[in-house]
C-alpha cells in the first residue's frame, strides 16, 4: 500500500498535523506501506508487517501520527525500514 506524505500545517489551515491513522494487519502474509523517502519517522519510508515471516500477524499494528509533512509513529509492533536497515515502530 502507498501512504502519502500528509500535508504540513493544522487541520483548520487544511493541513494534516495531529491526525492520527491507524493501520491493522488482519493475516500472517507480509504487508508493506510505502511513504515518500524520508516522510516516516523523519527519515525512513517503509512500514512493514510480520516482518519475521511467521510469528507475525494478525492484530500486528501501526498508529501513526501526522507532524509537519512526515508520518510518526506513535504505538504499534510494525517494523519500519528504509535500504533495508530496520527498526520496531516504538
Amino acid at each position: 500500500m502507498t501512504l502519502a506524505a500528509p500535508l504540513a500545517g493544522p487541520q483548520v489551515r487544511g493541513g494534516n498535523d495531529g491526525v492520527i491513522l491507524r493501520i491493522v494487519s488482519v493475516s500472517k502474509q507480509q504487508h508493506q506501506v510505502v511513504c515518500p523517502a524520508n516522510t516516516l519517522k523523519g527519515t525512513l519510508s517503509t512500514l512493514t508487517f510480520a516482518s519475521d515471516g511467521h510469528t507475525s500477524g494478525p492484530g500486528e499494528f501501526s498508529a501513526l501520527l501526522a507532524y509537519n509533512g512526515s508520518w510518526w509513529p506513535i504505538e504499534g509492533t510494525a517494523a519500519l525500514s528504509s535500504s533495508g536497515n530496520e527498526d520496531r515502530c516504538v
